[in-house]
């Protein structure tokens, strides 16, 4: 008796890491946090602004994550 193994089972897709939402750079500019309603833009590494938002900072923070995440960025940067 001859047993069929099939595999019908997908490969699981790679995992990607959350992008990570650094806000150094703004504090030093600023001496606060970032917060309130206002123009978001998040930069690169680089430098390169990759995200803009017009929102609340948390609804800002939110879908830069999402953007940085779907793209494979490691890290945005909250642009002064």
């Amino acid at each position: 008796m001859q047993i069929a193994t099939t595999s019908t089972a997908a490969k699981p897709a790679p995992r990607r890491e959350r992008t990570t939402i650094e806000t150094n750079r703004f504090y030093r500019s600023h001496l606060r946090q970032p917060s309130g309603r206002g123009s978001w833009l998040f930069e690169t590494r680089a430098g390169e602004v990759v995200f803009h938002c017009n929102d609340t900072y948390g609804a800002a923070k939110k879908a830069a994550i999402a953007y940085g995440t779907e793209q494979g960025i490691d890290v945005l940067y909250t642009c002064p």
